[in-house]
């Protein structure tokens, strides 16, 4: 089982960006407190609506459920280096909700991910 929930408030902006089978994908960062510090948690939304998005700006208080997804890529001279990102199922904020349709979810799991070894 392959679960994520996290409660904090976004390090920034939503970043809005444009995927290569033309839908939108929403990069955010959340910053989620625990004792003794803070951990940033880099998250990915497929599909989020427009009206939804205004509303997750810097220091908004959300919580995010979805999966952990790890990809590995290769720098330079063989050395290689792993990406931990949460895609998200559901968003939730003061302002609104958002939750994956099963044919968004599907889109996203069909994208390629680098076998991690």
């Amino acid at each position: 089982m392959n679960k994520v929930e996290i409660q904090g408030k976004l390090a920034r902006d939503c970043n809005v960006k444009v995927t290569k089978r033309g839908g939108k994908m929403c990069f955010m960062t959340v910053q989620a407190t625990r004792e003794g510090g803070s951990d940033f948690v880099p998250v990915k939304a497929f599909e989020v609506p427009e009206t939804l998005i205004p509303a997750l700006g810097k220091g908004v208080d959300v919580y995010v459920r979805g999966r952990l997804q790890i990809g590995r890529y290769d720098k330079e001279l063989g050395r290689q280096l792993y990406d931990n990102v949460v895609i998200a199922d559901e968003i939730v904020c003061a302002n609104g909700s958002w939750k994956a349709s099963a044919v968004t979810t599907a889109a996203a799991l069909s994208a390629p991910v680098p076998a991690v070894s």
